[in-house]
């Protein structure tokens, strides 16, 4: 077959006008997409950040505010799992110990799965169960506070904002219900039974001291007998202590010694479940303890602000607008990042893992975790992040287009007035455009 040759000069046109197409093609869609936000009332009335980027060739294809700086919730999730990825192994390692005699003591790596009620394989309790020696744990690794920088204080009581420690145990909650044909409650663990008050006149279903593990709790408001409420209790090393005593049946003896040479480690969960369940249920607490067991891989310190300092110099020292991160699950108000350094960060992500098995880690439009009820396709379109506080709400992921394209996105919004329900449904408007369009 003969190829007919065309002039140099009919070649540089043709190239103009293709180069021409495309541009105007690229132009009329970043028009359509200011016009879906900024005509907008839903969106109007607050600050509104959105990023669009191309993997495959490199590309930005849409920017809104891309530099400007925003609260990005629980999208700071997306942050503690690079962590993870580029700290941890295939196994999340659940305890350190070297033997002594007839003495075996052990520390903690703040893995949060122990006794963690989603996780069934328990091999640290099944371990510290077969151990015919005295039990020694060695405390002081744990060098934070309870609860990160910028977190609610008032939020203490609630099941989204556990303690943060070097031993976590039970996902450092309480679990109260109501037995079958009793007026009272009951705890697991056990031990908070004698903790519990009932009171008729409470005008709170179950609340708990600011201060110490007192619960109070009124049976009348108990309707449903399937109810079960999760409470945070305050943790002390000498409460948990008490609770493994209490469920190996064997002393644990605590010991205050940050000089031991650990040289054996036992090794709990396959991690990807748990990035699983962190990222699809927005859990804080698994991401907090897993940016301390992350830390444990740099040092004997168990500090979380180690980890992100370890990121932030190795991994982002790139970034035109540098994270202000600081914490793992975005509880903290002090997090600001902007949605171009979201979206960047997104593609080392995916440069990380096969995209099957980074989607199948991810909240799915319309199937599973916080985006189980938005964002449906047929078939799935988006996998993403949300994060949400009061008057903030993000979605930052991956976007799969009818032309069969995978887009990276970053859609913040901060400071609007009223709930998130307002602005979602124009969010999916504008993800299903960008679907149909790209």
């Amino acid at each position: 077959m003969k190829f007919k040759r065309y002039p140099f000069h009919i070649c540089l046109v043709l190239l103009a006008t293709l180069t021409l197409l495309f541009s105007s093609c690229a132009s009329f869609k970043t028009r359509q997409l200011d016009s879906r936000i900024n005509q907008s009332d839903k969106l109007a009335d607050h600050f509104v950040g959105l990023v669009i980027f191309d993997p495959l060739t490199n590309e930005y294809l849409y920017e809104n505010a891309p530099d400007r700086y925003f609260t990005p919730a629980s999208n700071t999730k997306l942050f503690t799992f690079l962590a993870g990825l580029k700290l941890l192994s295939d196994s999340l390692e659940g305890l350190k110990y070297t033997i002594r005699g007839d003495s075996l003591i052990f520390r903690g790596t703040g893995d949060p799965t122990l006794l963690h009620p989603a996780f069934e394989n328990q091999s640290v309790f099944d371990f510290l169960s077969s151990v015919e020696r005295q039990l020694y744990w060695a405390t002081g690794y744990y060098d934070e506070p309870s609860f990160g920088p910028g977190w609610s204080w008032d939020d203490y009581a609630y099941a989204f904002q556990p303690e943060r420690s070097e031993l976590p145990i039970y996902g450092n909650v309480v679990r109260f219900f109501q037995p079958v044909g009793s007026d009272s409650l009951s705890a697991i663990p056990s031990r908070f039974n004698e903790l519990i008050e009932l009171d008729d006149n409470n005008g709170s279903k179950l609340r708990r001291n600011h201060y110490y593990n007192f619960f109070q709790a009124n049976p009348k408001l108990w309707i449903d007998e399937e109810d079960t409420l999760n409470r945070p209790f305050q943790y002390t090393p000498e409460l948990v202590a008490q609770l493994l005593t209490d469920t190996l049946q064997k002393k644990v003896t605590i010991i205050e010694d940050t000089d031991i040479e650990f040289d054996r480690s036992v090794y709990s969960q396959p991690v990807e479940p748990v990035y699983a369940l962190m990222l699809k249920a927005s859990d804080n607490f698994l991401a907090e303890q897993l940016l301390i067991n992350a830390s444990g891989r740099l040092s004997e310190q168990l500090k979380a602000i180690n980890a992100i300092t370890f990121m932030e110099r190795l991994h982002f020292r790139h970034m035109e607008q540098k994270p202000i991160w600081r914490d793992g699950s975005g509880l903290s108000r002090y997090n600001l990042f902007t949605p171009r350094s979201v979206v960047q960060l997104l593609d080392m992500i995916y440069d990380h893992l096969p995209k099957d098995e980074l989607f199948s880690l991810l909240p799915e439009g319309g199937v599973s975790g916080t985006i189980m009820d938005w964002y449906a396709g047929n078939p799935p379109y988006v996998y993403a992040k949300t994060g949400t506080l009061s008057n903030n709400h993000c979605l930052s992921g991956y976007l799969e287009t009818t032309s069969g394209r995978t887009l990276i996105f970053s859609f913040m919004n901060n400071n609007f007035p009223g709930p998130s329900s307002s602005i979602k449904p124009q969010m999916q408007h504008i993800l299903e455009w960008m679907r149909d369009n790209y």
